[in-house]
């Protein structure tokens, strides 16, 4: 049974069918292609990564514009209440899965 693989030396368009063992054996001369579901997975981490860096945003933005240390002064908006990080947590996670794996002691730090 052979054991070959696509592969190119210096150029990509330049294609070579060449033995695993010989590829392995000389992995700086020979070099393979990136599978699809290599390029796919790599996709889809990048998209939650976004999607995650996202979602940190809109998090902190909710949290400044609902959640104020002061009085701003603005009853028709604001109600002043006091709150604690797990009365804040507890919201958040109505709202998001970010903090699935988390505690209230580590969203407090």
């Amino acid at each position: 049974k052979l054991n070959a693989t696509i592969c190119y030396s210096d150029d990509p368009t330049e294609l070579i069918l060449i033995c695993q063992t010989r590829i392995n054996q000389n992995p700086i001369k020979f070099k393979t292609y990136i599978s699809r579901n290599v390029i796919s997975s790599r996709v889809v981490e990048s998209e939650k990564k976004l999607e995650n860096k996202i979602n940190q945003q809109h998090i902190i933005e909710l949290l400044n514009t609902c959640f104020l240390p002061d009085d701003p002064g603005n009853d028709q908006v604001y109600e002043q209440r006091n709150v604690t990080n797990g009365d804040i947590f507890s919201i958040l996670w109505q709202y998001t899965e970010i903090f699935n794996d988390k505690s209230v002691m580590s969203f407090g730090n």
